[in-house]
């Protein structure tokens, strides 16, 4: 079995959005190079709906979130008022959370993540620079071309502005915590596959680009989706334990992948575009309805040669006489 695979505990799990799967990835490959213990109780700050029980089955896991959910290690609590202890938990997750909480909250938000976290504290989310708000203005543009109107979390992220990274990074340093950084979803890769995912949910075929998402969690690595410059920063803050190295969680650059990501990337748009037939069949069935209508032509323009031609006839001319004729001497009586 692979290191990737170890990491993947289902291999379900590859079906995921590209974006939801590398990041829970990239977390799981992070704690798993500094676990030192069997089980670990693990904080999952926003994360209804999202993945880390998945990723991390055979650790304890607690959803916090503000649903009313009544099941097994969900509470539901505001971020900014954990109803925790101190160092409850050995690590402490969010998941694109922190962009979402107001800026004049952040701070309490990362006071209240680190306060009950033991270990280690993970933000990951994006952070405001010229290219990753570029990217989301631009790509708020499409979705609204393609559907005409915003798209949600986009629409938030240019509304309320996307932290800055100095917000976390003075928290960190103010309380002597040490951090790493790390990337998540190159910023091209991202832009391109997110993209095709909003012309899918445009024309309400998402199961079309299923095969791309596939093949990007499975290769994510090698494709480069850690690559600078990106769109999701990873910032893994750590209070107590080691901290993990980038040679630790980084794989070569491999070119093929690459090109298979891109024909496969183009496959997907062919099936958005055309659907699943081939189009060259759709090509030759054009041809053939095209060739039927021609000859429906050609039997039109014959009859109406024929048809010419038996106006201009002598015989019909004669009829036509002998019908007048006709009806002078035998006019037809009032009803």
């Amino acid at each position: 079995m692979s290191k990737r695979d170890q990491l993947v505990p289902d291999s379900s799990l590859y079906d995921l959005a590209f974006d939801q799967f590398s990041r829970q990835y990239q977390v799981k490959r992070l704690v798993e190079s500094v676990r030192q213990k069997k089980k670990l109780s693990i904080l999952d700050v926003g994360g209804n709906n999202g993945k880390t029980r998945d990723f991390f089955p055979k650790d304890e896991v607690m959803i916090v979130d503000l649903y009313d959910l009544e099941e097994p290690g969900y509470t539901k609590a505001s971020a900014l008022d954990l109803p925790f202890d101190d160092n409850s938990y050995d690590v402490v997750t969010c998941f694109d959370v922190f962009e979402h909480i107001e800026a004049a909250d952040r701070a309490q938000f990362l006071a209240e993540i680190t306060r009950v976290a033991k270990h280690y504290i993970i933000v990951a989310a994006p952070f405001n620079t010229t290219y990753v708000s570029q990217a989301e203005q631009e790509l708020n543009a499409y979705y609204r071309h393609i559907t005409d109107h915003d798209h949600r979390w986009l629409r938030e992220h240019i509304d309320n502005g996307l932290p800055e990274q100095s917000e976390i990074e003075q928290f960190f340093h103010d309380r002597h915590v040490q951090y790493q950084t790390y990337n998540s979803n190159n910023i091209l890769l991202w832009t391109a596959l997110q993209n095709l995912i909003f012309l899918a949910d445009a024309v309400k075929a998402p199961e079309r680009i299923s095969l791309l998402n596939r093949y990007y969690n499975e290769h994510l690595a090698t494709i480069g989706d850690d690559a600078e410059p990106s769109y999701r920063r990873i910032y893994f803050g750590i209070k107590d334990g080691q901290v993990p190295s980038q040679s630790d969680v980084r794989e070569a650059i491999n070119l093929e992948d690459i090109r298979l990501l891109i024909n496969k990337a183009a496959l997907a748009m062919h099936e958005l575009v055309y659907g699943s037939e081939p189009i060259l069949a759709k090509s030759e069935a054009i041809k053939t309805q095209a060739e039927m209508l021609a000859e429906k032509d050609r039997q039109i323009a014959k009859l109406s040669n024929e048809l010419n031609d038996i106006l201009g006839s002598r015989s019909y001319r004669l009829a036509q006489t002998l019908k007048k004729t006709k009806n002078a001497i035998f006019p037809k009586r009032p009803q």
